[in-house]
């Protein structure tokens, strides 16, 4: 995190996966810009926005959303996608930016962003660990030359 940083000073780098408050301190310690939660859980949510911090919810059911939302969350994370609850349509609710996470890889991006979700995360098919996918490199300076 602290090379792509370094390399890329406007990029916005957050942690996924986050399950208790100590992942949210640890993230505040590492001035990351955001988390997000493997699932939703409202008191981790609660926490998070105590410590004015930017924690983005996991969810695929319907009845996970509603809750959300009535938190007042702009972001959510769908995870898995390929499991997301079919009464749950993205495209109804203009006023929340929706991500798409769960065995997604670079070459799925646009198909997302056809399917009406603002983001996508790109986890372990870009990094496994070790060594990012190089064409992560490559499409972030290309956008970097774009702005």
């Amino acid at each position: 995190m602290s090379d792509l940083k370094s390399k890329f000073p406007h990029l916005q780098i957050g942690s996924a996966s986050l399950i208790n408050k100590k992942s949210i301190d640890d993230s505040l310690k590492l001035d990351l810009n955001f988390s997000m939660m493997r699932f939703w859980d409202k008191d981790l949510y609660i926490y998070s926005k105590k410590n004015n911090y930017l924690l983005i919810p996991g969810m695929t059911s319907i009845k996970d959303f509603k809750e959300a939302i009535s938190y007042n969350c702009c972001i959510i994370k769908i995870f898995p996608v390929a499991k997301k609850d079919i009464l749950l349509d993205i495209n109804k609710f203009n006023q929340i930016s929706f991500i798409g996470a769960g065995d997604i890889a670079l070459n799925d991006i646009n198909k997302f962003k056809s399917l009406g979700f603002r983001g996508v995360v790109v986890g372990s098919k870009g990094y496994d660990g070790e060594k990012f996918d190089p064409e992560i490199f490559k499409i972030l300076n290309s956008r970097m030359k774009n702005t």
